[in-house]
């Protein structure tokens, strides 16, 4: 049974980020890869799956403007990623939806991504990013469950990256555009082996 600490947790943004602290450096290099590619001045952002909003912090400061949503954390809207948020958003239209080790928890992927594009702007973008089962990532997922800071990681079910490819090839509304390979002190672009996890940057198709 995985063990859950966010439900346990105050709508407190300040003891969210007291308790993620130990993930502060994940958000840097997340910001690191997007800065990199996009310039982020006046952008209009979806960040999924918030948290802590390290992330979200780090984009407001480059000039874009963040909409957050999580389940669990404070945040603009708050709900599951698995409810119909296309309904609460409506007509907004964003550059860039940031998923942060969020594609897990998503019961129909296919489906998901098919509905974000609607909320995308004809060229705009998806972030994902997810964590690699493998014995030195393991080995660095416990010590955070130790210290309190991460769900029970090794019983979670990370998607592979194959899976995803595969998955992100149905779709017509998106290609793959690059993809990272990240471990803790570098990251790579390309496919390379066991990284601790990966990052992809989908393009949303422009519609004919």
């Amino acid at each position: 049974m995985v063990k859950i600490l966010y439900t346990k947790w105050d709508r407190d943004l300040n003891l969210w980020k007291n308790k993620l602290r130990h993930l502060k450096w994940v958000s840097e290099y997340r910001i690191d890869i997007i800065k990199n590619n996009f310039s982020l001045e006046g952008k209009e952002i979806l960040d999924i799956g918030s948290g802590p909003q390290f992330l979200s912090d780090l984009l407001r400061e480059k000039g874009a403007k963040v909409t957050t949503l999580d389940k669990f954390a404070p945040a603009d809207i708050c709900m599951d990623v698995n409810d119909d948020f296309i309904n609460v958003i409506k007509d907004k239209k964003y550059d860039m939806i940031i998923m942060g080790a969020v594609v897990r928890y998503i019961k129909n992927i296919k489906c998901f991504l098919e509905k974000a594009s609607l909320c995308l702007k004809d060229d705009g973008y998806i972030f994902i990013d997810e964590f690699v089962h493998n014995f030195f990532n393991d080995v660095f997922l416990e010590f955070m469950v130790s210290i309190g800071a991460m769900e029970q990681w090794p019983k979670e079910k990370f998607v592979s990256i194959d899976k995803l490819e595969k998955i992100i090839s149905k779709i017509k509304d998106f290609k793959i555009e690059k993809i990272y390979s990240c471990w803790p002190l570098f990251y790579l672009e390309g496919k390379w082996f066991e990284p601790v996890w990966y990052t992809l940057i989908l393009k949303k198709n422009k519609r004919l």
